[in-house]
């Protein structure tokens, strides 16, 4: 990554979030497997050119505070 990671809220819905990072991912592959590691993901989908992640989750397992 260059320079900081920020991450704001573009759209939230119980079991469905989406949000914009500041910059992309050196490493793709090792960063969505990272996230994936987490129990209760369904779905984690990033978009390079919208730097957008979908995160599709179980929710009564997980909240957006805590994948935030």
């Amino acid at each position: 990554m260059n320079g900081p990671l920020l991450i704001h809220i573009i759209h939230s819905l119980p079991g469905r979030l989406r949000l914009r990072l500041s910059v992309v991912p050196c490493d793709l592959d090792l960063f969505t497997s990272s996230v994936q590691e987490h129990d209760g993901f369904n779905l984690i989908r990033f978009n390079p050119v919208t730097r957008s992640l979908l995160l599709e989750y179980e929710t009564g397992h997980l909240t957006t505070q805590e994948i935030v």
